[in-house]
Parts: structure tokens; sequence; C-alpha cells
């Protein structure tokens, strides 16, 4: 078991494009523990996102670094990305829907235990904005490579 950090300051989110896709790699799996979001803006104005599985996406151009929760934690199997040139369709159903406030809400999903979002076998979980307040916001997402 590892634990891996993605996260991003203050980003500008756009409806329809993914902030975070994860793709679990071949033969292997990761769970979902941990999805965090606050809004970074000075009025009030509602945002709303998506965290749900995603298949396909063309071209990915952009990825994080993970923070390793261990500094010997090997690099993570599971790759990410944060742009591409087309991006992932959702599944049908959205698990997670998160709506932080773009002046200084915050929202924090943890997974309860044996709960948490399993992927495997190069499934994908996206983040995505379904609506955007006009302010920037930062998040992380926690994960568990198994």
């Amino acid at each position: 078991m590892a634990f891996y950090i993605y996260s991003r300051s203050n980003v500008t989110p756009v409806v329809g494009n993914d902030l975070l896709t994860l793709i679990s790699a071949a033969n292997r799996r990761f769970c979902i523990h941990e999805v965090y979001l606050a809004g970074l803006g000075i009025q009030s104005q509602a945002n709303d996102f998506s965290g749900a599985r995603s298949t396909g996406g063309t071209t990915p151009s952009a990825s994080l670094t993970p923070e390793k929760e261990s500094t010997d934690t090997a690099a993570p199997a599971m790759t990410n990305a944060t742009a591409w040139a087309v991006q992932p369709a959702l599944a049908a159903g959205t698990p997670l829907k998160f709506a932080p406030n773009s002046n200084g809400g915050q929202i924090r999903w943890v997974a309860k235990t044996r709960t948490e979002m399993e992927f495997r076998n190069l499934e994908q979980f996206s983040l995505r904005p379904t609506l955007v307040g006009g302010a920037n916001i930062s998040f992380h997402v926690i994960v568990e490579e198994l």
C-alpha cells in the first residue's frame, strides 16, 4: 500500500475540462480516499464539481508529480493528466458531487472504510467542474495505490 497526494493551487476551472484525471496502471488498482476543494474568490458565487469514472480522452498534455506519503515509497505506477486535446467522457451517473462557494468555500470528502472508489486495469477517475462561479480554486486528492 502506498499513498500519494495530487494537488494544485490557484487553478482556473473551466466547465467540461478535467482538473485532474487519474489513470490506473494495467494489472494495478487505486482507491480514492479523500478529495478537498476550496474556492479562492472574493465574491460569493456557486461552483459545482463532479468526481466520476471516465473513459477515453485524447492526447494528455500535462501531469502532476504526486507527493508521496513516505519517502520510502516508490513512484506510482498509475498516471495522471491535467490537460487533454479531447477530454475523457464521464460515465453515466456521478458518484461524487462537490459545490464549494467561490468565496472561500471548502469541501472535504473522506471515504469511510471500505467505501473508497476503486479503479483498476486502466480505469480512470476525473475531477471536473460542471459549473464555475468565476474564481480560482485549490484542491487535493489522496489516493492509495494497491
